[in-house]
């Protein structure tokens, strides 16, 4: 699936590249000796009198006398988003009060973003799980009056087998894609974006396995990535696909019976049980470069939860 003529927020009032050749002058009035020293002249006459505006930045932008110009609130038609994805589906109801359902998901979706200057438009990976799973059952026990076993129990003990049901659910998805904000330079107070560089050959992972990882632990790498200063660009693209947080997991299970008051009237109590087991799901870790922090996780999923339900049926 392609859309086109989305909304898109756009700046027209950026700094060309070839301004970024002199380097920290750019941040100088331009009347002040590094000003000058670059040969960039005033734009327009009573420029350098333009207070927090009389920078060589300025006056190298292409409206010089407006600190931004933008597209309005409905933003430019220019915008696209692409989605691939692979569904498939498996059901199976059985006779004897079983059913399953299955669903496999694989998916990717694009979306028109600024890349490291407002000029450079690119297709960025939207953090959207990669793949997902989910299982689901309901199973009527077969036991008590009229089920497969024990169907000639005496009244009392087919008031207590009969009637019992167990519903469940799992569902694991991919790790979302990550950003790495590594940028400690000078790029930002000219509009641009600054990323960090990725380290060829270095793994971005201290621990890959949800099972070995702990909060004294680190998740990510420090090692895999450099900050980039100054006004150099980095390698890093704004969202990774090779770096993503922990698998999502989640599960639940329903238990409940449904008694007969009457011939008409029916009391359907059931438990319910948000993972049940409960697991620790990590929530993402820190990806700021530049922070001693980076790569720990500081929280979690909710516990375990649950819920009793009762409805009289009639």
């Amino acid at each position: 699936m392609r859309t086109t003529h989305l909304n898109f927020n756009a700046n027209y009032n950026y700094m060309p590249l070839s301004g970024l050749q002199y380097g920290t002058a750019l941040l100088q009035p331009i009347n002040s000796a590094a000003g000058a020293a670059t040969g960039v002249t005033s734009p327009f006459p009573g420029f350098e009198n333009q207070l927090g505006a009389n920078t060589v930045y300025q006056a190298l932008r292409p409206y010089p006398q407006y600190t931004a110009v933008t597209t309005s609130t409905l933003g430019d038609p220019a915008g696209q988003q692409k989605f691939n994805s692979l569904q498939l589906k498996a059901n199976k109801r059985f006779s004897k009060g079983l059913t399953v359902f299955g669903f496999f998901t694989w998916m990717k979706s694009f979306s028109l973003a600024t890349d490291q200057y407002p000029g450079n438009r690119i297709m960025q990976l939207d953090a959207n799980p990669a793949a997902a799973f989910s299982f689901s059952w309901a199973y009527d026990l077969p036991f008590g009056k009229g089920k497969q076993f024990l169907t000639g129990s005496p009244r009392w003990a087919n008031a207590v087998i009969s009637g019992w049901k167990v519903n469940g659910f799992v569902k694991y998805s991919s790790g979302i894609p990550l950003s790495i904000a590594a940028g400690a330079g000078n790029l930002g107070a000219i509009g641009y974006s600054q990323r960090g560089n990725a380290v060829a050959g270095v793994s971005p992972y201290l621990v890959t396995n949800p099972r070995d990882f702990t909060p004294t632990s680190k998740y990510l790498n420090a090692a895999a990535f450099t900050t980039s200063t100054g006004f150099n660009f980095g390698n890093l693209a704004p969202t990774l696909s090779w770096v993503k947080g922990f698998w999502s997991k989640q599960e639940a299970l329903t238990v409940g019976r449904v008694i007969s008051m009457t011939e008409r009237i029916k009391l359907d109590l059931s438990a319910d049980a948000v993972n049940p087991f409960n697991f620790h799901r990590w929530n993402n870790p820190n990806t700021t470069l530049t922070s001693a922090a980076f790569g720990t996780v500081t929280g979690a999923s909710d516990g375990r939860t649950l819920q009793i339900n009762a409805a009289v049926k009639f």
